[in-house]
């Protein structure tokens, strides 16, 4: 990827790229495309949004494992509005903004959009009960007749999950033996964020894989098991409303999204003239 057609932005300490979607994929297959030569892979991805900025300012640890992905993408509209009042003020190096948003939900359906067309294996770990299982039927439903040959999906509940008792030092270091016995070329790790950035940091050289994503939610959404905000919902930057009617246990981590966030950008601001 050339330095024209790659951006990145500094948001409160977070790298962020502010990237085209298609050049972030055709950066991912030319991973994967290495991997399968030999490369060594272990590509993470992860995708900060204002709820995951809010955590990483209080909590240094977070805030290096953030930044020590391989690429960044905006998940949510805040992200860019922040970049823009913060370039505004001069905030921002260069005074770059956040132009393109790349959502996990629909970054993480073209991955497997891609592994179906390129015959990649894909490894689909955690969420809640059934839910990674559920996420792997409809996905090979929706690829499985135009899938080039050696396209397969694994589901695994994570340890996490695990319901026999186990602590969960072995059954992560269970998990870790299953993925690198896979080898998938795509790792969707939904174990909710802060706790599956951390894992796949600590665990990325344990394991053999191509590229990694920490995807939160993103299980819940391709499985079914919740609705997605309408699309004009979601582009005009309210899909977090949409999220508390649908699921209201969410209003704390919707209050530092939509409140505390803004906040600490305005602070950011002012405070950086």
């Amino acid at each position: 990827m050339s330095k024209k057609e790659r951006s990145i932005v500094i948001l409160l300490g977070v790298r962020v790229d502010s990237t085209p979607e298609s050049s972030l994929l055709k950066r991912v297959e030319g991973w994967i495309e290495d991997y399968k030569v030999g490369d060594d892979g272990k590509r993470l991805i992860f995708t900060p949004n204002p709820e995951m900025l809010v955590d990483a300012s209080v909590d240094k640890g977070f805030l290096k494992v953030l930044n020590s992905s391989d690429i960044n993408i905006a998940d949510g509209v805040g992200l860019q509005w922040a970049s823009r009042l913060l370039s505004l003020f001069g905030t921002i190096k260069n005074n770059q903004t956040i132009s393109n948003r790349v959502t996990g939900v629909d970054f993480s359906r073209k991955l497997v959009g891609l592994a179906a067309k390129n015959g990649w294996r894909v490894y689909l770990l955690g969420g809640g009960p059934n839910v990674a299982s559920r996420a792997a039927r409809r996905l090979r439903a929706e690829h499985g007749q135009a899938a080039v040959k050696g396209f397969e999906i694994k589901a695994d509940e994570g340890p996490g999950l695990n319901q026999d008792g186990q602590s969960w030092l072995r059954a992560s270091e269970e998990t870790v033996k299953k993925v690198s016995a896979y080898g998938p070329e795509i790792l969707l790790v939904a174990f909710g964020h802060k706790k599956q950035e951390r894992w796949l940091v600590e665990n990325r050289d344990k394991m053999q894989f191509g590229v990694a994503m920490g995807v939160g939610g993103t299980l819940d959404y391709l499985s079914g098991r919740v609705k997605r905000a309408p699309g004009w919902l979601r582009g005009v930057g309210l899909e977090w409303l949409f999220r508390l009617m649908v699921e209201p246990r969410r209003w704390r981590r919707i209050v530092k999204a939509v409140l505390i966030f803004p906040w600490m950008v305005i602070k950011e601001s002012v405070g950086g003239r």
